[in-house]
This record gives C-alpha cells, structure tokens and sequence, in this order.
C-alpha cells in the first residue's frame, strides 16, 4: 500500500470513548490521533480479544495525549506486520493500562523504529512486549521508550525473537507481592535499560 503522502489530524475532545471492536489503522494510512491528556481515553468493551488499536501497516501513525484502557480483559495498542519501508510510529503521552493481555505489543519488526515519550504502562498482565524479525542475526529495529512510568504490571517488560528495547527514565513500583516481575527475556534480543528507578516492592 501506498503511504498517503499527508497527515490527517484526528481530535477526539476529552472523554471516555467505549471501543466494542478493535479499531485498526488502514494499510497506507498516515494519521495524526491527538486527545486532550489523561482526560481522553478509549476504553475496550467488546467481547472479542484484541487490541484497543491495531496496526497492520505499513503507516505512519502518531498518538498524542490519550489513553487506551484494555477493560481488563485485552490489549490496548499492537503493532503487527507495519515493518515496510516509510512506516514511523511515534508515541506522546499515552498511556496503556489495564490489560490482562499485553498493554504494548510490537511483533516482528526488522525495519520500523518505534519512538514513545512519556509514555506509561500500568496494571497490565504485561507491560511492553517486542519480538523481532526471529533469526539469530538478522537486522532488528528498535523499539525506544524514552521517560515515563509504570505501576503494578505482573510484568513490565518482555523481549524474545530478535527484538530490541530501549527504556530510558522510567520510573516503576508495586506493593503487590504478587506481582514481582519485571523483566523477561527469550530467545535472543537486546534490553537496555538506562537512568531508571525500579521499586519492586515500596511501603
């Protein structure tokens, strides 16, 4: 598909908008969804799992000042198959919370780099997961957190197949005994995680 060649500016004004059915971002779309703050989120009521936003690429596609809520039983935002040359996505004030599946998922990403800023993640089954293009070798795009935090995740983070995960002045805390993971690694990959504070357990 063809990347349209100019942005088109979507503003949902603050709210709570309900979300029955994943909304997906088309094939060569290159679109703009701003909110006001904290105050708009898109909150998942549907029966079917999925996520809050999918996107199947290629696209680029920016997300401003919102927050997707998974309705404690979904995904909030998955980036799948968007690995075409063109695609960006970038991340600004959002924030990802309440999903019993995966708050943010990237899969299989060689050539799209992903950039977040003050980017949250809380009260997930898990937080953030990156998988990569899967071969021992083969070139790998990033996904790059850069500020933000995260509270009461089972897991905050997870990165297998190749991928690759900056987290970058992050705070995270839990009180939650039952909740003592932070980090898993499989396969192969690459984590780096640089000037953050993690409190796996404060009082």
């Amino acid at each position: 598909a063809l990347l349209a060649p100019e942005p088109v500016l979507l503003h949902l004004p603050a709210g709570l908008y309900n979300v029955s059915q994943s909304l997906r971002v088309p094939a060569g779309a290159n679109l703009h969804l701003v909110g006001d703050g904290g105050k708009t989120i898109l909150k998942y009521t549907g029966t079917n799992y999925g996520p809050v936003i999918g996107v199947p690429g290629p696209a680029r596609l920016t997300l401003r000042d919102l927050g997707l809520h998974g309705g404690y039983t979904n995904q909030c935002l998955e980036i799948a198959g968007c690995d075409q040359p063109g695609a960006r996505i970038f991340l600004d004030q959002v924030d990802v919370r309440h999903a019993t599946g995966t708050g943010f998922f990237a899969d299989g990403l060689s050539a799209l780099e992903i950039e977040a800023e003050a980017f949250y993640h809380s009260f997930c089954g898990l937080g953030v997961e990156v998988s990569g293009p899967g071969a021992n070798g083969a070139p790998a795009s990033a996904v790059n957190l850069i500020g933000g935090a995260a509270i009461h995740n089972d897991r905050s983070y997870e990165v297998r197949a190749g991928g690759r995960l900056l987290v970058q002045d992050m705070w995270y805390e839990t009180h939650d005994p039952q909740q003592p993971g932070f980090l898993t690694l499989n396969d192969h990959g690459s984590f780096t995680l640089h000037g953050a504070n993690i409190a796996p357990r404060y009082s």
